[in-house]
């Protein structure tokens, strides 16, 4: 019987070969005719493998059957499995060639479009060991995981792949040898770990439960949407594990409940009792239909605030905020009447509102003892001023600057108060202890010079803080204190890497600054600015305010305020330079009769020039030392003279430092290494992380290029190093640039000829990578210095009896660019008849600062 139905399964499978056979023979059969037959035809090829595989086994059991029945049977069972493998390769091939045809079509398109479907790749979902993200992870790998069209050795390394280093989860499958027997245990050791379903239920209820003690022992409202968007997420994560609401509603509803506000709350159960009393005997399922209810009354909330959001901020021409838009008309509305009212943080020391309470200068001249006294007054936290709760309640995360203790620095124990008045003493400069220098200007407290100072305020979104400004035009660029941004909650949106020409013609180190979006008015609120500000952590030492004199009563006659006056707040939080302030300035001045001169802006009027003799204290102490103010940050210590550094010897710290950086750096090197389809290595060029913007270079490539050639064709060594060019290009070492790219953006370096007549390599081109500013070099690594790794080589060399040395034929030229990077790496060059030629390199280029490491 088994005979006969293997007679019948080969029958079957020859036609099915000879089927799938005519299909391919005919180039205008449809992939869906091939594929269907191919398909086809494996699966007679199982059903006759298993049937011969029966009879084979069978044979090998019965005792009346010759070795040369069994010899036989083999050999025809072979003869069928190699019809069945060439067939598959065939279809393999056919598969291939149709596919490479569809990429040829598609490539065939213009530029634009093809630039639009070059998505970034996708990477694989990592988990960490996180129970609450295995939802997530699974719901991701699991069409790996099910694709049949995989290995288990190839799923073993994508597991492994979405592993974090380190993590438990990663130690797990770890553990596990990477082979395909292995990748289905592997997957069991991670569910029954962290995807057990009792677990997953557990951790999701547990979210639930956080919800309402969040809502339980929150001091403020949070925001609606972002509540409604986890309650949604958890409730979707439990049906998605077996949980369904229909079951399980009655546990679910109080949950959902107690996690939202009181106002919300009574607004829902309001809603609630109407909608039950007008559907009493309805629902067949109370529990469902009140949480379905409930999910839903959050969702319509969540979507009227969003209304409410953009009918208050759509038509916010002024940019003013809601509360002082009401301050000057101050008309009543029904949202006022129906809405909480607003009250403004007062400070608890003065009770004014420009100001936050740990920024209030009258505290900075109380005790201690008035201060707590006060704050006891007024029933707020001892460490963050704030109220509703006592110190040993306070949860903020504060860290005073001097003592490092849980509370603001106007309230460290250990803070002196500061004096109302300075005397001389403190007022004089000493000659070795030299503050912080800032050039703005050469500004010397003896005589005093007034600089164009001006009160201003900063905002963000919520609040606003009135801090000093000062407009130096000798500065290329706005400046804003790193603790401002930190206090107004501003995120950096990029850095700039920059050196500082400081007074005296000397250059600083290069410095990162981070790069704010602020946002400044003047005191009224009837003026507001964007401008972008590097931030820093000093910006200039103390620049005196105006001080009062006949000047200020002559400005008033003119309706002239001045914002700065008698200030005692001596930094300069916000510096304006020379890219913002003339957009500032509205035209407008007024020299007084003493010589000074006020200056309108749209921030405020400013007072700058030299106080009067007559009103100037000091005008006898000439001689004495000189407080310099640069427009750029430079520490000058006497102790720099004697700096190890300096005669070179480097902490250790920073040694290391270095060296960790360069392993980073050679272990990017090597996980960015692959093998191109001529089993060449390939390799892409190691950027700096922050590296500055490149810009075109090619009319500096092209004038180079002129020099350089007249001056061969004086030496009669043009064709010699032309050669070298026609040998590259013959080589696959460069590749002229395709004519639908030429008009594309790219980098060129300049080249020269080097000739050596007694090295292996006569004429090499070396290509100068350094040219430009910024130039190539400079955004690129350099790698770990392995010359100093010659000494080891050396000694190595010796331990042996027999030294063997060779040299690798152009050395640079065998590994090759990954063509990503191969437009940085660009060239011009003439022909014979004088056209000009665009090439670009394919290999590792003489002359860029990373090839040798490379």
């Amino acid at each position: 019987m088994d005979q006969r139905k293997r007679t019948i399964s080969r029958i079957s499978f020859t036609k099915a070969l000879r089927s799938l056979n005519a299909l391919m023979d005919q180039e205008k059969s449809s992939t869906v005719e091939i594929k269907s037959a191919f398909e086809g035809l494996e699966r007679r090829h199982q059903e006759l493998e298993e049937i011969s595989k029966k009879i084979l086994e069978e044979m090998f059991i019965a005792e009346d059957i010759e070795d040369e029945d069994l010899e036989k049977t083999s050999e025809e069972n072979l003869r069928y499995e190699s019809q069945f493998l060439t067939a598959r390769c065939m279809f393999e091939e056919r598969m291939a060639s149709i596919q490479k045809k569809a990429q040829s079509v598609s490539s065939s398109g213009n530029s634009t479009s093809r630039a639009r479907c070059n998505l970034p790749k996708v990477e694989l979902a990592k988990f960490s060991g996180d129970i609450r993200e295995w939802l997530k992870f699974w719901s991701l790998f699991s069409k790996i995981h099910e694709d049949t069209g995989l290995r288990d050795e190839d799923k073993f390394q994508y597991l492994m792949q979405s592993m974090v280093p380190g993590s438990r989860a990663a130690d797990l499958v770890n553990s596990y040898p990477p082979v395909g027997e292995n990748y289905q245990k592997a997957i069991e050791g991670l569910t029954k770990r962290f995807g057990r379903e009792d677990l997953q239920i557990e951790v999701y209820v547990r979210e639930l439960l956080q919800l309402v003690l969040e809502n339980a022992v929150a001091m403020k409202k949070g925001i609606l949407a972002s509540l409604y968007d986890r309650i949604e997420s958890y409730i979707r994560a439990l049906e998605t594990l077996g949980v369904t609401t229909d079951k399980c509603a009655a546990m679910l509803y109080p949950l959902v409940e107690s996690s939202l506000p009181e106002d919300l709350l009574r607004v829902w159960q309001r809603s609630n009792s109407a909608a039950e009393n007008g559907n009493v005997g309805k629902a067949s399922n109370v529990s469902k239909t009140r949480l379905d209810g409930l999910i839903r009354f959050l969702e319509s909330e969540v979507q009227n605030e969003l209304r409410i959001s953009m009918a208050v901020k759509g038509f916010d021409i002024g940019g003013k905020p809601e509360r002082e838009r009401k301050a000057e008309k101050n008309l009543p509305s029904a949202r006022n009447l129906l809405a909480s009212v607003v009250k403004e943080d007062k400070c608890v020391f003065c009770e004014k509102t420009n100001h936050m309470s740990e920024q209030c200068f009258k505290a900075e001249k109380m005790p201690l003892s008035e201060k707590q006294e006060a704050a006891k007054i007024k029933r707020v936290c001892f460490g963050c001023l704030k109220s509703g709760h006592l110190k040993k309640h306070c949860r903020s995360k504060l860290k005073c600057s001097k003592c490092g203790k849980r509370h603001v620095d106007i309230m460290c124990p250990g803070r002196r108060s500061r004096p109302s008045s300075r005397s001389d003493s403190e007022s004089s400069v000493s000659a070795v202890n030299i503050p912080k220098e800032c050039a703005l200007a050469s500004s010397a407290e003896i005589p005093a010079t007034f600089m164009q100072t001006l009160r201003v305020r900063v905002r963000n979104e919520v609040k606003d803080v009135v801090v000093r400004a000062l407009i130096d035009t000798g500065s290329q660029n706005s400046y804003v204190l790193s603790k401002l941004a930190e206090k107004l909650d501003y995120k950096p949106h990029g850095q700039q890497d920059m050196v500082h020409l400081l007074f005296g013609g000397s250059k600083s180190d290069v410095a990162t600054h981070q790069k704010f979006q602020v946002r400044v008015g003047n005191l009224d609120g009837t003026y507001w600015c964007n401008f972008e500000a590097l931030g820093d952590k000093v910006i200039c030492s103390n620049v005196p305010c105006v001080k009062r004199g006949a000047w200020l009563e002559e400005l008033k006659k003119r309706d002239v305020i001045m914002s700065d006056v008698d200030s005692e707040e001596e930094c300069v939080s916000i510096l304006i330079g020379a890219d913002i302030a003339g957009k500032l300035l509205t035209g407008r001045l007024h020299q007084t009769e003493s010589g000074l001169t006020a200056v309108e802006t749209h921030l405020g009027w400013t007072l700058m020039g030299k106080m009067p003799p007559k009103e100037n204290n000091a005008e006898n102490k000439e001689n004495l030392a000189v407080l310099s103010i640069s427009m750029l940050t430079k520490d000058v210590d006497i102790k720099d003279l004697w700096s190890l550094d300096v005669i070179g010897i480097d902490d250790p710290i920073d040694h290391k430092s270095r060296k960790d950086h360069n392993i980073q750096v050679e272990q990017n090197f090597k996980e960015s290494i692959a093998k191109n389809p001529e089993g060449r290595y390939e390799v892409k060029l190691p950027w700096l992380d922050y590296h500055p913007e490149l810009k075109d270079n090619k009319s500096m490539a092209m004038q180079r290029l002129e020099k350089m050639v007249k001056k061969l064709r004086e030496m009669q060594k043009f064709q010699e190093y032309d050669g070298i060019f026609r040998e590259w290009l013959h080589e696959g070492i460069i590749e002229q640039v395709p004519a639908q790219e030429l008009d594309n953006w790219g980098v060129y370096l300049p080249h020269r000829p080097v000739f050596k007549e007694e090295a292996t390599t006569k004429t090499r081109p070396i290509f100068d990578a350094s040219a430009g500013s910024p130039s190539l070099n400079s955004c690129l690594e350099k790698g770990p210095n392995l010359i100093e790794e010659v000494v080891d080589i050396l000694l190595r060399f010796r331990e042996g009896k027999i030294g063997v040395i060779s040299d690798i034929k152009k050395a640079f030229l065998q590994i090759s660019i990954d063509p990503e990077d191969r437009d940085f790496l660009r060239f011009l060059w003439y022909d014979a008849q004088g056209n000009l030629i665009m090439f670009r390199h394919c290999r590792v280029v003489f002359g860029v600062c990373s090839s040798p490491f490379m």
